[in-house]
């Protein structure tokens, strides 16, 4: 369910309900039965984003946050975690070099 979205129309906040069953679901035409076959509480992800429209800060239902750095050219430059409970940030990707291409 998408609940929250910025100026631009991003997703700023969403949460997701898994199945309750392994199998697939065989969804009611009624929406109220539906929620019978999804767990109630759901996980909620929320994001911040600069001015570009680009992603600063995503934060999962655990409470990790990963962190992105943009170059001028508003290409990724660095992907950084922070777990749950922890105030050390750590570098999952850094010096992120384009061709011209912007590959």
């Amino acid at each position: 369910m998408l609940q929250d979205y910025s100026l631009h129309g991003s997703v700023l906040s969403e949460t997701r309900h898994f199945l309750l069953a392994a199998e697939a679901a065989d969804w009611p035409s009624a929406e109220p039965d539906r929620n019978e076959l999804v767990e109630p509480a759901g996980l909620q992800t929320c994001r911040v984003f600069n001015a570009q429209g680009e992603v600063l800060t995503q934060t999962d239902a655990s409470g990790n946050s990963q962190l992105s750095t943009h170059n001028l050219a508003g290409q990724l430059h660095s992907t950084d975690l922070i777990l749950n409970g922890s105030t050390h940030a750590r570098t999952l990707v850094s010096a992120i070099r384009y061709n011209a291409f912007n590959q």
